[in-house]
């Protein structure tokens, strides 16, 4: 198998880079770089001078090397430190490849451990969504990816259907031997325990985005309702620009920030309504419907120190309760009035978007929404990404079927299939994968040198 060579940390300018091989003659390499002198230890960090093939000196660097069977990928292993320039980064691996190697794709090192057994394909799945993870949340359901607690889990759900199976087929192969009499409260109890179980799986790896990328959330309004003074306040500077002039805001703004324990990507779009005086302004509304179709979450400002706007019926229609926040904005203002009795299925909060009043008042209700979103209460629930999902889904639909057979006693042969198509499901999500066009769909979304 080729050598393969790339840089796994950053390009730009830093105090050190990583510069990683795997493959057979990483050794061959480290002999040479450390002409005259004993190789050195695995695992034992080493400075040498980095000379090219030419015999020049590239920089001075840190080396480690890691035997097969005992490295990341399986394989020899060079892991490189020069420092962190660009320039140097580029001529190392350049002579890299010079000596043999070749340039790795995108996440090679990481199907090569897959391949050569240092890991599961859930396992592998979740380094990718380390790197990319975005909330302390994301983190923590990422390294129990990482730790096999999701193969153990699968495993022990097999088992246990392993044995309910062989429970009540028992009454099947030996109907005439001296068995205790058949009841099915006993599987019907340990069945809906899994089924319980798999049920919080589901509903929390649906909202395995929101963890992972952030809830998208819309603040949206009449025009110079206060949209943009609520963006400013909430991301503590002066983001969007701001004027009495109605319609200033023609494209949507978007920043990232937290609101409490939640990672929110929060989207100031053009103020709603009907009649657009330019055709700009209407491209801008159009844009804010297409966005409110794929928002978790809804900001509607409204200005009540003004009389109550009326939002186009394809607006309110796409406003939900829990998902929809109702911000009374200016409320510093003398002649402003409460609106409570505006759609009081929705959660109020009143505020002043440039005196700062009631934005702590805000966030609170926001996070208390937000809450009830991301599903708090199943927030020790290890979720699970869209592939492993739909096999989740498949034998949770399979043990409802099984449990219902044996719950109206209508066959216990039937049942015993259901069992064996849910224990197939679950297998998959940690078993091997032989199809190259899988992975390499799977591995193209990581990064080069990991």
């Amino acid at each position: 198998m080729d050598t393969i060579v790339a840089q796994s940390t950053p390009v730009g300018v830093s105090a050190l880079a990583v510069i990683r091989t795997s493959g057979s003659i990483s050794v061959d390499i480290a002999r040479k770089l450390f002409a005259g002198n004993d190789l050195c230890k695995p695992r034992e960090a080493t400075r040498v001078q980095y000379k090219g093939i030419n015999g020049d000196v590239i920089d001075d660097v840190i080396l480690i090397r890691f035997e097969a069977g005992h490295s990341y990928t399986g394989e020899d292993v060079l892991e490189i430190m020069p420092h962190g320039n660009p320039l140097i980064c580029q001529k190392l691996i350049e002579d890299l490849c010079r000596r043999g190697c070749r340039l790795a794709e995108p996440g090679e090192f990481t199907r090569r451990a897959y391949e050569n057994g240092r890991m599961s394909i859930s396992q592998a799945e979740a380094v990718a969504d380390l790197i990319h993870a975005q909330s302390d949340r994301a983190i923590e359901m990422a390294h129990r990816h990482l730790s096999g607690e999701a193969g153990r889990m699968m495993d022990g759900f097999v088992l246990e259907l392993t044995r309910l199976r062989a429970e009540i087929e028992a009454y099947i192969d030996f109907p005439e031997e001296a068995l205790p009499p058949e009841s099915t409260e006993g599987p019907l109890a340990r069945l809906k325990g899994i089924m319980d179980t798999l049920g919080s799986i589901r509903r929390a790896s649906a909202n395995r985005r929101l963890v992972q990328d952030g809830v998208n959330a819309l603040i949206i309004g009449a025009p110079n309702a206060g949209k943009s003074s609520l963006l400013n306040a909430l991301v503590g500077h002066s983001r969007a620009l701001v004027d009495a002039e109605a319609g200033t805001t023609r494209d949507y703004i978007v920043e990232r920030l937290w609101i409490g324990p939640y990672l929110v990507n929060l989207f100031d779009t053009a103020g709603l309504r009907e009649g657009a005086e330019t055709r700009l302004e209407q491209m801008g509304i159009d844009k804010t419907m297409d966005l409110m179709d794929r928002s978790d979450f809804v900001l509607l400002v409204v200005d009540t120190a003004a009389p109550v706007p009326e939002f186009p019926k394809v607006v309110m229609d796409r406003l939900k309760p829990g998902r929809t926040l109702l911000v009374e904005n200016k409320v510093d203002l003398g002649s402003s009035q409460a609106l409570a009795w505006v759609h009081p299925e929705w959660s109020h909060v009143r505020i002043s978007a440039t005196e700062g009043t009631g934005l702590e008042e805000l966030q609170d209700r926001w996070v208390a929404n937000l809450r009830e979103i991301m599903g708090d209460r199943d927030s020790e629930v290890l979720m699970f990404n869209a592939r492993q999902a739909q096999f989740i889904a498949a034998a949770d639909e399979e043990l409802k079927q099984a449990w219902r057979i044996l719950r109206e006693d209508s066959g216990t042969e039937l049942a015993a299939f259901h069992l064996i198509r849910a224990s197939e499901e679950l297998i998959q999500i940690n078993r091997e994968i032989d199809n190259e066009a899988v992975l390499d769909s799977l591995f193209s979304h990581f990064c080069i040198g990991k």
